[in-house]
C-alpha cells in the first residue's frame, strides 16, 4: 500500500523532466523552422541596425591598433596605393592576386585623405553592399533564424580585423583577401545548392536574377583569389549536373560573367591574359612538397570538424522518407550529403594552399545545405519532435549552430577587441610608435610586432635626404611600405609583394630589367623577420644587376641604401 502511495506522489515528478526536454526540442525546432513573412521583415530591421552600428564603429576607429602580421598592413595599402597612381594590375606590376581587393582600399583613399584607415573605410562599403545581398540569398531559401545567421555571419567575415585561423587576440586585416575570397563562395554556394524554399515563386525572372548573381558572385572570386576560383568552377558544375537545368538562370550567369569581365576590363584596364600570366608564374614558384605538408596538417587540425560535417551527411542520410519531393531516386535522394561533402572538403583544400589551418567557414555552409534539407523534410511530413527525425533534426541544428558559432563569435570578440584597444592611440606610447609618415601616422603597431615601425622609421629615415616628388623606392624584401608611406610614385615592373616559394623562386622570378627599369633608389634590409628569406634570395637573384647599376649611398642601423648609377 506504501508503495503504490509512494509511485502516485512522485509520479508527476518523473514525468515532467520528460515533458520539459520535449517542451525545450519544441521551442528550439520552432525557432529554427520559423519562415514567416513578418519574422523575414522583423530580422531583416535587426540586420540593418547591426550593419549601420558596425559601420559606424568602424568608421570611428579606423584602422585599430595592430599586434600581428603589420607586413600584410603594408602590401594591402600599396596594392591601393597603385591603384590610386593609376597603375594597372599584371600589367604595370605583378600580382597572383586579383584586382578585387586593391579597390574597395583605393576607395578609402579616395573619399578620405590616404591613409591605413583605408582598409576599414573600404570594408564599410563592402559590408553596406554584400550582407543585403547575402540576406536576400538566404531569405528566399533559409528559415529566418538561418537567414539572418548566415548574412550576419557573412558580415562580421567581411570586417573582421583578425586573420582567419589566428586567436582572437590577434588584431589585424592580414590576408584579407582569404575573408573577402570565403565570403563571396559561401553566398555563391548558398545561392546554387539550396533551392527557392517556396517552388511556386520560382519564376522564370527570379532564375535569372539568380544567374546574373551567381555570375557576378563567380567573377568576383575570379578578381579575388584563385583558388577560391577553382573550387567555384567545380561548384557551378554540380550545380548544373544535380539540378533542373533552367535556360533563364544560365542566360543570367552568362550575361553577368561576360559584363563584369567586360567591365573591369573598361574600368581598369586589367589584362585576362597578364592576370593569368601572373597566377601561372605564382603557381611555377610554389613548393609543391610543402603544399602536401600544409594539406596534411590543414585536416589534422580539422579532424573534429570534419568528424562532426560527416555525423551530419550520416545523421541526414537516416530513415529518409522516399516521398519527399525531390527525393524519389537515388541520384536526388543523396544530393544534400554529396554536396555537403564537397563544400566541406573544398574548405581544407582552400586552406590547404593558404597560410590558414583552422576557421573554415565553408562547414557553416554545408552544414546549412543539410540543415534546410532536414526542415522541409521535417515539416512536408509533419514529424513529431518525439520522432526519429525530430531528434536527428535538433542534433543537425546543434551541430550547424556550433560550426556558425566558433568563428561568428571569435569575430565579435575581435571586433570588440578592436574597439576596446583603440584607446591606445590617445597614449604615449601612440606617440612613440607613430611611424614617420602623413599616410601611416594613424597606424600604431603594438606588442609582440612593436619592433616593426622602428625598423620601417629607420628606413624612412634613411631615405628622406635623397629622395623627391618623382623618385621610385623599391625594396628587397618581403614588402614595400615606403612608396605609400612618403607619398611617392610606386615603381613599375616589380611585384606587390615577395614570399619566396608563393610569389617567386630561384627558378621563377621577374627579370630584373623589368623590376629595376624606372628605380632610383633601392632600400635593403640588413635584418628581417617576415622578409628575411625573401630579401635573401631577391639579393642573390638580382645581386648582380644591382652591382652594375646602382651604388650604395648610405646606411642605417637596419637598412642599407642604394642609388642608381648615372650613366
Amino acid at each position: 500500500m506504501k508503495s503504490n502511495i509512494n509511485k502516485s506522489l512522485f509520479q508527476p515528478l518523473a514525468n515532467l523532466k520528460p515533458t520539459l526536454e520535449r517542451s525545450l526540442l519544441e521551442i528550439i525546432i520552432k525557432i529554427f523552422s520559423g519562415d514567416s513573412s513578418r519574422s523575414y521583415q522583423l530580422f531583416f530591421l535587426l540586420l540593418i541596425g547591426i550593419v549601420a552600428s558596425l559601420s559606424i564603429i568602424l568608421i570611428n576607429i579606423g584602422i585599430p591598433p595592430i599586434n600581428a602580421l603589420p607586413t600584410d598592413i603594408s602590401i594591402l595599402l600599396e596594392s591601393g596605393w597603385r591603384i590610386i597612381n593609376g597603375q594597372t594590375p599584371h600589367l604595370d606590376y605583378y600580382s597572383p592576386l586579383g584586382i578585387f581587393t586593391s579597390l574597395p582600399i583605393a576607395f578609402g583613399m579616395k573619399i578620405s585623405s590616404p591613409s591605413a584607415s583605408s582598409i576599414a573605410y573600404g570594408n564599410v562599403l563592402l559590408l553596406v553592399i554584400f550582407t543585403p545581398w547575402a540576406w536576400l540569398i538566404a531569405r528566399d531559401r533559409l528559415s529566418v533564424l538561418n537567414a539572418f545567421l548566415f548574412a550576419l555571419f557573412m558580415a562580421l567575415l567581411l570586417v573582421t580585423p583578425r586573420p582567419l585561423g589566428s586567436p582572437m587576440s590577434e588584431v589585424s586585416y592580414a590576408m584579407l583577401y582569404n575573408r573577402q575570397a570565403f565570403v563571396f563562395l559561401s553566398m555563391l554556394c548558398l545561392e546554387i545548392f539550396i533551392t527557392h524554399r517556396t517552388p511556386e515563386k520560382a519564376s522564370t525572372k527570379s532564375q535569372f536574377l539568380g544567374g546574373l548573381s551567381s555570375g557576378i558572385l563567380f567573377t568576383l572570386i575570379f578578381y579575388c583569389k584563385v583558388n577560391y576560383f577553382a573550387i567555384a568552377i567545380f561548384a557551378i558544375l554540380l550545380h548544373l549536373i544535380f539540378f533542373p537545368f533552367s535556360k533563364a538562370w544560365v542566360l543570367g550567369f552568362l550575361s553577368s560573367v561576360f559584363s563584369v569581365f567586360i567591365g573591369i576590363y573598361i574600368l581598369f584596364d586589367v589584362n585576362l591574359l597578364a592576370y593569368l600570366a601572373n597566377i601561372s608564374f605564382a603557381a611555377q614558384s610554389q613548393d609543391k612538397i610543402q603544399k602536401l605538408h600544409n594539406l596534411k596538417g590543414v585536416l589534422f587540425d580539422n579532424f573534429y570538424w570534419l568528424y562532426l560535417i560527416f555525423t551530419l551527411i550520416v545523421i541526414n542520410s537516416l530513415n529518409q522518407n522516399k516521398n519527399t519531393p525531390e527525393l524519389s531516386d537515388f541520384w536526388h535522394k543523396t544530393r544534400p550529403q554529396i554536396i555537403a561533402t564537397f563544400v566541406a572538403l573544398s574548405g581544407i583544400l582552400i586552406c590547404g594552399t593558404n597560410s590558414q589551418a583552422t576557421d573554415i567557414p565553408l562547414f557553416f555552409v554545408a552544414g546549412l545545405i543539410l540543415l534546410e534539407q532536414l526542415r522541409r523534410e521535417f515539416q512536408l511530413h509533419n514529424y513529431s519532435v518525439n520522432s526519429f527525425s525530430g531528434l536527428k533534426y535538433f542534433l543537425t541544428i546543434a551541430i550547424v549552430t556550433l560550426f556558425c558559432a566558433v568563428i561568428l563569435l571569435q569575430d565579435l570578440g575581435s571586433i570588440t577587441s578592436a574597439v576596446l584597444s583603440n584607446k591606445l592611440k590617445l597614449t604615449t606610447l601612440a606617440q612613440s610608435q607613430q611611424l614617420h609618415s602623413k599616410t601611416m601616422s594613424d597606424l600604431l603597431v603594438v606588442e609582440k610586432s612593436a619592433d616593426y615601425p622602428i625598423m620601417i622609421n629607420d628606413g624612412l629615415d634613411l631615405i628622406s635626404p635623397y629622395k623627391s616628388k618623382d623618385s621610385r623606392v623599391l625594396a628587397l624584401d618581403f614588402a614595400n611600405p615606403f612608396s605609400f608611406a612618403l607619398e611617392l610614385p610606386p615603381p613599375t615592373g616589380d611585384a606587390l609583394w615577395w614570399h619566396y616559394h608563393h610569389t617567386f623562386s630561384q627558378e621563377s622570378f621577374p627579370e630584373a630589367e623589368k623590376v629595376f627599369r624606372d628605380v632610383n633608389l633601392v632600400i635593403i634590409p640588413k635584418q628581417s623577420d617576415e622578409g628575411s628569406s625573401a630579401s635573401k634570395y631577391m639579393q642573390e637573384i638580382y645581386g648582380d644587376y644591382l652591382q652594375q647599376n646602382f651604388q650604395k649611398q648610405n646606411e642605417s642601423k637596419f637598412w642599407t641604401l642604394w642609388t642608381r648609377t648615372l650613366k
